[in-house]
C-alpha cells in the first residue's frame, strides 16, 4: 500500500485535512469509480462519480494469520450522479466474481478543496458475490468482498494456469518449468552422474 506524502502529513498535522473515500470496481467490460465528495472527481487518468453518500463500506470481523479479511460495500443509487438505476443494473449484469476492488482515501485541502498529493490504498480485494437489495426506498447493491488474501486461501475446482498464477506471484515463472520439474530427480547425498541431464516433455 501507498504511503501518505510529505505534503499529507504536513496537514494532517495542522488538523485541517478533509478526507474523502474511493472505490474502484474493475471489470472485463470497463472500470467504475465512485467517492462520497460531491460531482467528479478525475485522478490518474479515471473520473470518480460522486454525489453525497453514493456508497457504505462495512467491514468484516478481523480475522488472524492469513485468512481473507472481507468488507461489504452497498452502492446506492442516486439521480443526478454516476451512479443511477441503469448503472446499478449494469454492474450487477458484469461477470464479477473475483473481480479487483480498490479502496481509497484522499486528502483535501479545507481552504481551496484541492486534492493533496495522490489518494492512498487502504484496502484491495475481490469481489465474491453481489446482491440487489432495497432499503428505505433506496435501491441498492451489496458487494461482499474478501481481500487478496483469498487467493491464497480458498479451495475451489478452478485448476490454476501461468495467467491466474501471475496475479499472485507476479514473477513467478513455475508453470513455465512445470513440465521439467516433474522429471527431474534429486540426488541427495550423492553426485549427479555425469550423463545425467534434463528431459524437457514435448509441450516445453
Amino acid at each position: 500500500m501507498r504511503s501518505l506524502t510529505t505534503p499529507q502529513t504536513d496537514a494532517l498535522a495542522a488538523q485541517g485535512l478533509q478526507k474523502r473515500g474511493l472505490i474502484l470496481l474493475e471489470f472485463a467490460s470497463g472500470n467504475y469509480g465512485f467517492w462520497d465528495g460531491t460531482g467528479p472527481l478525475s485522478w490518474n487518468g479515471f473520473t470518480f462519480n460522486g454525489g453525497g453518500q453514493v456508497f457504505e463500506i462495512e467491514r468484516d470481523a478481523e480475522r488472524e494469520g492469513f485468512e481473507a479479511n472481507g468488507l461489504r460495500a452497498k452502492l446506492y443509487a442516486v439521480p443526478g450522479t454516476g451512479l443511477t438505476p441503469d448503472v446499478l443494473a449494469t454492474i450487477y449484469a458484469e461477470n464479477y466474481r473475483r473481480r479487483p476492488v480498490t479502496l481509497y482515501e484522499a486528502y483535501f485541502s479545507p481552504d481551496t478543496l484541492a486534492m493533496i498529493g495522490s489518494p492512498v490504498v487502504v484496502y484491495r480485494g475481490l469481489v465474491q458475490a453481489i446482491t440487489t437489495n432495497e432499503d428505505s426506498d433506496r435501491v441498492y447493491l451489496e458487494a461482499r468482498i474478501d481481500s487478496r488474501n483469498i487467493l491464497n486461501t480458498s479451495a475451489s475446482n478452478a485448476m490454476s494456469n501461468a495467467a491466474h498464477h501471475a496475479l499472485v506471484s507476479p514473477g513467478d515463472k513455475i508453470f513455465e518449468y512445470a513440465g521439467v520439474i516433474t522429471s527431474v530427480p534429486i540426488f541427495f547425498g550423492q553426485p549427479v552422474p555425469s550423463d545425467w541431464k534434463v528431459e524437457r516433455s514435448s509441450s516445453q
